[in-house]
């Protein structure tokens, strides 16, 4: 009988003899380590470090694989029953061993050294070697293949879900950086660099991956400057929906430049705030890009989240049983960050009526347009000024959205739509502003 793995991290953990159930575990473990691992601080506003979460995950699936194999005769994949082959026996004892490497090298990982750095890339290394020694096991990646499930991303994985496939080799950069550059082909570095971060970023490959988030940079400004390829995107979209689709390009573009312009730096200086940063930055690129169906469909896929085409999702995070974060938690602010979003807020919600009274064809003299075209900008400065002056936990999960990304889109679009509004006031007033 067919049970699909549960993705609730409380009982996700507990021991079991069902390889997909391990699997599920495994994926956890897997995009925990995009960007690298960090350890401090321990647990800072609800947001655990990741070095005890990865460490947890990997016992636990050591712990499933070492059962398996103690009781062959109890081992299922998604319920069913599987016997295992000497094959089988062999790949999966060889992961048991690579399981404790996992545990012996995440410790090690975190910091600027040599040391880390070799750390780093045997992490790298031996995840991506567990992935492909089960998924090159026609046996096991059929039997986990036939059930897939559900998660929060919205694709569907299977245990020991394969990474994306990309490619940043010299024709794939070449193809991203060309001026009339596809999604799917920017996407495909993109994938390539998301693989790369697996395990943590130090001196021995952020040049490749600085390379690749050039590329992808280029690619996506190239993009977003080219109105007949917009077009070409948005096709059959509502009007509001278009520009919903070009302000996603724009805010992952911004988030490309935040990763080369700063986060990229602080693994130099501090690898803690840079893994975190990453982790959730590159996760989030995915998720524009997945969750918004003309870029989807731009990108390589169907038009619903998956782990195809380029910007594809990595393996999933674990959940609470009720489809929110298990192992991503919410922040939780104190008190000076509650009271900055309540005012980021509220003015939001100002802004947002004045535009529409623009919209409208009210208050719309050249006057009025600039003082409110300076409040957005004022505005758009008291999120990005509030987030660097809290630094730590703070700016590695909310950077993303107020220095370099989501904030920063919203009003330079705001900003140029007022811009034209104001130019097209003028023409219409013959140059009398009023």
């Amino acid at each position: 009988m067919t049970t699909l793995p549960t993705t609730a991290r409380t009982d996700a953990i507990n021991l079991s003899t069902d390889l997909a159930q391990a699997g599920t575990v495994y994926n956890d473990a897997t995009r925990l380590l995009d960007g690298g691992l960090w350890n401090t601080p321990a647990d800072a506003n609800n947001q655990p470090a990741f070095l005890g979460m990865h460490t947890t995950d990997i016992t636990a699936v050591l712990d499933d694989v070492t059962a398996a194999l103690a009781n062959p005769n109890g081992v299922t994949v998604s319920g069913n029953a599987f016997t295992l082959a000497d094959a089988d026996t062999a790949v999966l004892q060889q992961v048991q061993g690579q399981l404790q490497t996992l545990l012996t090298q995440a410790p090690l990982s975190i910091g600027t050294g040599a040391d880390a750095a070799a750390a780093q890339q045997m992490l790298h290394t031996t995840q991506m070697d567990i992935l492909n020694e089960i998924n090159g096991d026609a046996a096991l990646a059929t039997a986990l293949g036939a059930n897939p499930f559900p998660t929060g991303t919205g694709a569907n994985n299977v245990g020991f879900q394969a990474l994306p496939t990309g490619s940043d080799a010299a024709d794939a950069l070449a193809a991203a950086t060309a001026p009339n550059a596809t999604l799917a082909q920017i996407g495909t570095v993109y994938n390539a660099a998301a693989d790369l971060a697996i395990g943590g970023l130090n001196q021995n490959n952020l040049t490749q991956f600085n390379t690749d988030m050039q590329a992808i940079s280029t690619g996506l400004t190239n993009l977003v400057n080219n109105p007949t390829a917009l077009a070409a995107i948005e096709a059959g979209e509502a009007p509001a929906d278009a520009a919903l689709t070009t302000l996603h390009l724009q805010t992952v573009l911004g988030q490309i430049n935040l990763q080369i312009n700063d986060f990229d730096a602080k693994y130099a200086t501090d690898p803690n705030a840079a893994a975190r940063s990453t982790n959730d930055n590159l996760l989030d690129m995915i998720d524009i890009v997945q969750n918004d169906a003309a870029l989807n469909m731009a990108a390589g896929g169907n038009g619903t989240p998956a782990s195809v085409g380029g910007f594809a999702e990595m393996p999933a995070y674990l959940d609470n049983g009720n489809g929110m974060p298990g192992t991503i938690t919410q922040f939780q602010d104190d008190q000076p960050q509650t009271n900055f979003w309540a005012q980021f807020l509220a003015e939001a919600n100002v802004i947002n009526n004045q535009l529409t009274n623009v919209a409208a064809g009210n208050n719309a003299t050249a006057m009025e347009l600039a003082s409110l075209i300076t409040e957005i900008q004022n505005y758009q400065q008291f999120g990005a000024s509030f987030d660097q002056a809290q630094g730590g936990t703070f700016g590695a999960r909310f950077d993303n959205e107020l220095l370099g990304g989501t904030l920063q889109a919203d009003t330079n679009a705001a900003v140029h739509g007022l811009r034209d509004h104001e130019r097209r006031y003028r023409r219409g007033s013959g140059g009398r502003p009023g």
